[in-house]
């Protein structure tokens, strides 16, 4: 819908309201950063926020932030809806809150994420329980409206979960059988594997990412706390529950608790890693998707 509005600024046919789309993503993407950098000020050094920053803006599958997806609306809106709840700036929380679930389905599984803050705010704070209590509960709202939304379309409520279906997503069908069977392969044949399945080296593109996010949600609860864990294994689970490789980079793009605990970690040998081996992945990534591979 935000398309429609925006590329009518710029004319009526199909490429302006494309553009529209990329206007979206770059601007969203830009007060994303922003937010995430005062965000992760409550909890790190100001070093360690540029650098957490940094980490979000180059890893290998933020290119999606610049083009025609939800990715980077998402994350603005996710990182808004945390700062708001965690400053108490209920409003705004509530906001980028329910905004986020309709956005995006998925969007509503911050809500488990945002009652831990509230319960750990209401203990330390009771005067703000009610405004706490009724911005959480605000939060739903959103992606209550997307159903409604659809119901308006196509007469069905879940009208987007049936699409998921006919493009072969099966989210909470716990298939982690590809991904044992991926594993095996790598262990046993690389090379083989590696050449001889043409979609293997973007699989491994996209489960590298979902393996480092699955590997730092404990040091997130543990240098972060349990919201932002939460947030990341809920939502690393869903696109895992299908079985699919595809998108699980795109997935793991928005779960910027993880860039906020990498740039805790202060070795220099690790840091200059993480931004050369992000840079040259993130350029990788992007040839493959302009020349339409399978990364998507």
């Amino acid at each position: 819908m935000l398309m429609r509005h925006v590329g009518r600024l710029f004319g009526t046919r199909a490429f302006d309201y494309y553009l529209g789309g990329i206007v979206i993503s770059w601007l969203a993407f830009l007060l994303a950063m922003a937010v995430l950098h005062r965000l992760a000020l409550l909890d790190v050094s100001q070093q360690d926020a540029d650098r957490a920053v940094l980490y979000a803006a180059i890893f290998p599958f933020a290119f999606f932030y610049g083009v025609v997806y939800t990715e980077s609306l998402f994350l603005l809106l996710a990182i808004t809806a945390f700062y708001g709840f965690r400053t108490k700036r209920w409003l705004l929380g509530a906001l980028a809150g329910a905004l986020v679930g309709a956005t995006r389905p998925n969007g509503v599984l911050i809500w488990p994420a945002l009652a831990f803050i509230v319960w750990q705010t209401v203990r330390e704070d009771r005067s703000s329980r009610w405004r706490a209590a009724v911005a959480l509960f605000v939060v739903p709202a959103g992606f209550m409206a997307y159903g409604w939304y659809n119901y308006l379309l196509t007469g069905s409520w879940l009208e987007w979960y049936a699409a998921l279906q006919r493009w072969g997503y099966e989210p909470g069908s716990n298939s982690f059988t590809a991904y044992v069977e991926f594993g095996r392969a790598l262990a046993t044949r690389p090379f083989e594997y590696l050449v001889a399945d043409r979609n293997a080296p973007y699989d491994l593109l996209n489960a590298g990412a979902a393996a480092l996010a699955v590997t730092a949600i404990p040091f997130v609860w543990r240098r972060l706390g349990a919201a932002y864990a939460l947030f990341m294994g809920i939502n690393l689970y869903v696109p895992l529950s299908t079985g699919q490789f595809e998108g699980l980079g795109r997935y793991s793009a928005v779960l910027f608790p993880m860039f906020i605990w990498l740039s805790t970690l202060h070795w220099p040998i690790l840091q200059h890693t993480l931004v050369a081996g992000f840079a040259m992945l993130y350029v990788l990534c992007l040839a493959l998707f302009v020349n339409i591979h399978p990364i998507f």
